[in-house]
């Protein structure tokens, strides 16, 4: 393990100067550069990095790891190899793999990495490359000031007592579905109702139903779209319902 840890010395672990388009479709040629997602979250940037080249450097010579702290791009990596085949050995036993609780979905990237396409003779715009950094930064400065004034307002207009509920978005099980539209509410008090429910969330755009699942705490409530679903999640996110819990 120690020399694993030494080699990432050698690897050049990018973070904001590239990032390369997430693949939209499930048939992408194969390349040398590989799209992970559906990684936790919550792991920090460096050991992400360093758990990710552990663990795929025993398919060949990594040459460069992308990750990115940008709201948008969490959750994210992009693994380069110096070879096709090492990246698809890689594929192939890794799409699925489970890291800190999550299985990996792992696809072919949409484009070239900066380092192949150097070493292929390409030339790369590196002033380009700093407008779309700083694009990058603003849209997601812009992102986390709207959301912490969401949460705000929420805290202002619909603050209760008690226990707050946790509220989030059911995530889809294959990256080729769709964003999903259901929120998943826990840590409902005992006095909690249907019509309380869908008093609270029928206020948003959307609203089609709530499903409370009674003697556990738990409901379902469903809206027309995703983004309708996130609007509301946002808002009601830590709401205390009652008094008791």
């Amino acid at each position: 393990m120690a020399d694993a840890v030494e080699d990432t010395n050698q690897v050049e672990m990018a973070e904001d100067d590239e990032v390369m388009e997430t693949p939209a479709v499930a048939d992408i040629p194969a390349n040398h550069t590989l799209y992970i997602s559906n990684i936790n979250e919550k792991i920090k940037i460096e050991k992400l990095k360093k758990d990710l080249y552990d663990m795929f450097n025993q398919f060949g010579k990594i040459l460069e790891i992308i990750c990115t702290k940008t709201y948008r791009l969490r959750g994210q990596a992009w693994i380069v190899f110096d070879d096709i085949a090492s990246a698809t050995a890689a594929l192939r036993q890794m799409n699925g793999f489970e890291y800190s609780n999550k299985p990996f979905s792992v696809e072919y990237a949409r484009s070239k990495s900066d380092t192949i396409q150097i070493r292929e003779g390409a030339s790369i715009d590196k002033s380009a490359r700093k407008e779309q950094r700083q694009k990058r930064f603003e849209e997601d400065e812009q992102e986390r000031k709207k959301r912490k004034k969401q949460r705000v307002v929420s805290h202002k207009s619909l603050a209760g007592s008690g226990i707050a509920m946790s509220v989030i978005a059911l995530q889809p099980t294959h990256r080729q579905e769709p964003p999903n539209n259901i929120l998943f509410v826990e840590n409902l008090p005992e006095q909690a109702t249907g019509a309380m429910l869908e008093k609270l969330f029928s206020q948003f755009p959307g609203y089609k139903e709530s499903r409370l699942v009674q003697g556990k705490g738990i409901a379902f409530v469903e809206y027309t779209t995703d983004v309708e679903a996130s609007v509301a999640l946002q808002t009601v996110q830590g709401f205390k319902m009652t008094h008791e819990n």
